[in-house]
């Protein structure tokens, strides 16, 4: 009677063994080793505040598995060492109320911000895929990352910089069998925290971007002064010190400007000055005190007003008179 009992139940153990042995599927052996090495840079170097700047970079990452398959991965960046995205700040230990706005695109192109850990903050999820053939052999990949420096900016000339850094910001996940529907999701799942280094630099010259001509206009006669005014728009760096000078033009005789038509001894000239302030008492000149000094603005543009006055004299004929004069901008 108990022996039929006893081969029952080595049958039930049997069973039990095989039922279990069901359950473990080759996947859940595999192993995946990925890592993101060293530091990217990304510098934009010497930078006009004026225009845009674009510099590109990429995130080297290695990955391999013991098995066949595919990894999916997804690239977000933090904020940096100073909070906000689109834009990103950096900043700059010389001036640290400045902040330079710039942010990193998932390329092609400058449309696609990188959002930040964990999942984006709202930007689309920059991903992508690599096949890892197994047998642990390594496959290493670039991840390309866009950069660009905004234009119109109030900057010192100082370099600015920002770190980007935060645990797992590359997360990833593999599948023996199919692609990962996401990069948290898998057989077997991980994460990488590349770090970015982002720097730049402001250019420290200054430039003329503008000078508009001095028009006095049509007159019957010169009995009576002629006054008008033209201007000149100068870009430096918030900060950098510089002077102007006006030459005093094609036709002077000494310092005194003139206008002229004609050539030689058929030549007749109309006589004009140039003056840094509206009551038209400053001469604005080539040497010493004629010239239009700046400590240092606080805007990168700036825009100086010449005045120009045709005093009364003679009136030496009809025509058209004119005069060429030379702006020096030193910094």
């Amino acid at each position: 009677m108990t022996e039929p009992l006893q081969i029952s139940r080595r049958v039930l153990a049997w069973l039990a063994f095989a039922a279990a042995l069901g359950c473990f599927s080759p996947a859940a052996n595999a192993q995946v080793f990925c890592y993101s090495g060293g530091t990217t840079n990304i510098d934009f170097g010497i930078i006009s505040p004026a225009a845009a700047t674009d510099k590109s970079g990429s995130i080297s990452f290695t990955c391999s598995a013991n098995q066949p398959g595919t990894l999916k991965y997804c690239l977000y960046l933090p904020e940096g060492s100073r909070p906000g995205v689109a834009p990103r700040k950096m900043f700059s230990w010389s001036a640290p109320s400045d902040f330079m706005l710039y942010d990193l695109y998932a390329p092609p192109g400058y449309t696609n911000v990188i959002g930040p850990p964990p999942t984006g903050g709202g930007f689309p999820v920059y991903s992508g895929v690599m096949s890892l053939p197994g047998n642990n052999i390594p496959v290493t990949i670039s991840i390309p990352i866009n950069g660009r420096v905004f234009a119109g900016q109030t900057l010192p000339a100082v370099p600015f910089q920002s770190t980007l850094y935060q645990d797992g910001t590359l997360p990833w996940a593999y599948q023996a069998s199919g692609t990962p529907p996401n990069c948290v999701t898998g057989d077997y799942t991980g994460s990488n925290s590349p770090i970015v280094q982002i720097t730049a630099n402001v250019d420290n010259s200054c430039a003329i971007k503008a000078a508009n001509d001095l028009n006095f206009g049509s007159k019957t006669d010169l009995s009576v002064a002629v006054d008008n005014t033209s201007s000149i728009t100068i870009r430096c760096p918030v900060g950098r010190s510089w002077s102007m000078a006006l030459s005093n033009g094609t036709n002077a005789v000494g310092s005194t400007r003139r206008m002229r038509k004609g050539v030689g001894a058929a030549a007749k000239y109309v006589t004009y000055e140039l003056y840094k302030d509206d009551k038209r008492n400053q001469r604005w000149g080539n040497n010493g005190t004629e010239l239009l000094n700046s400590p240092g603005s606080s805007a990168a543009l700036t825009t100086l007003i010449v005045y120009g006055r045709v005093p009364a004299q003679p009136s030496p004929g009809s025509g058209i008179y004119t005069d060429t004069v030379t702006i020096t901008l030193t910094y």
